[in-house]
C-alpha cells in the first residue's frame, strides 16, 4: 500500500478454498496485490467498500524468463526483480517467467487477443555451457515469425558463481548471444553482468538473487532500460 508492503499471506497456509481480506485506513491510497510466483490462484470474487480506480498503465510488455524472472530467489512476488523494476517503469506485464526455461522455439506461440507492445527476455541461464547456439538462432527466427518488429529486450545472463569457471564460460556465452541480437534491427541488449554485483551476498545461492539483489537487478535494469531508450 503506497509503495510499502503491509501483509502477507503464505501459500502453505492456505486453504484450498476460501476468503483473503484486507483492512485499510481510510483515505486515497495506491494498493498492489502481488500473486505467488510458485502457486496458482483463482479468484472468484472480489469486494471493496469505497471507490476504486484502476491504475492507468504504459506499454503492454511480455516478459519470457526461466527461474530469476518468475521469482525464485527473493522468496516474495512483491520482491522479483521483475516487480522492482515495474514500479518504476509501471508496464502492463504478462510475466511468464517458468523455472528451468531455455531458449527454445517451441514454447513461442501467438496469443490470441494479445499484442504485446514491447518484449523482454532473459534466458540463457540454464544453457549457458552449450556448445552451439542454433537453439538460441531458431528462438529469435521464430520470434521475429510470431511478433514481427515488435521491439525486443535482450537481458543476457546475469553472474553466476556456483562453479569455478561459471564466470568465464557465460562470458562467452553472453557474447555469442550478442552477436545473434545483432542481426536484427529491433532487438535490444542489456549486459546482464552490469546488473547485479558478481558477491554471494546478493545470491541465495550463488546462483539466484536473493531479496538485496533483485533490488538492485531490478533497479539497474530500469537505469538501462532508459539508457537504451527501449
Amino acid at each position: 500500500m503506497n509503495g510499502l508492503i503491509t501483509k502477507i499471506y503464505y501459500v502453505k497456509d492456505l486453504q484450498r478454498e476460501g476468503k483473503i481480506t484486507f483492512d485499510m485506513p481510510e483515505g486515497e491510497k495506491t494498493v498492489t496485490v502481488y500473486l505467488p510466483a510458485d502457486a496458482t490462484i483463482l479468484i472468484r470474487n472480489f469486494d471493496i467498500n469505497a471507490d476504486l480506480y484502476p491504475v492507468e498503465k504504459n506499454e503492454k510488455v511480455l516478459w519470457m524468463g526461466d527461474s530469476i524472472t518468475q521469482g525464485y530467489g527473493p522468496l516474495r512476488s512483491a520482491h522479483t526483480y521483475v516487480s522492482v523494476a515495474n514500479r518504476l517503469l509501471n508496464y502492463d506485464i504478462i510475466n511468464q517467467g517458468i523455472g528451468g526455461y531455455i531458449y527454445d522455439k517451441n514454447v513461442l506461440m501467438k496469443m490470441e487477443g494479445y499484442s504485446p507492445d514491447k518484449i523482454i527476455i532473459s534466458l540463457g541461464t540454464n544453457q549457458y555451457r552449450t556448445e552451439s547456439m542454433k537453439a538460441v538462432e531458431e528462438y529469435y527466427e521464430r520470434l521475429a515469425e510470431v511478433y514481427g518488429n515488435t521491439p525486443v529486450l535482450c537481458i543476457t545472463p546475469i553472474w553466476r558463481g556456483d562453479a569455478p569457471d561459471s564466470t568465464e564460460v557465460l562470458a562467452s556465452f553472453n557474447q555469442r548471444l550478442k552477436d545473434i541480437c545483432a542481426g536484427y534491427s529491433n532487438v535490444t541488449v542489456v549486459d546482464g553482468f552490469s546488473l547485479v554485483p558478481h558477491v554471494s551476498e546478493y545470491f541465495i545461492d550463488n546462483l539466484h538473487p536473493n531479496a538485496l539483489g533483485s533490488e538492485v537487478y531490478g533497479r539497474n535494469l530500469v537505469l538501462a532500460i532508459q539508457k537504451a531508450g527501449f
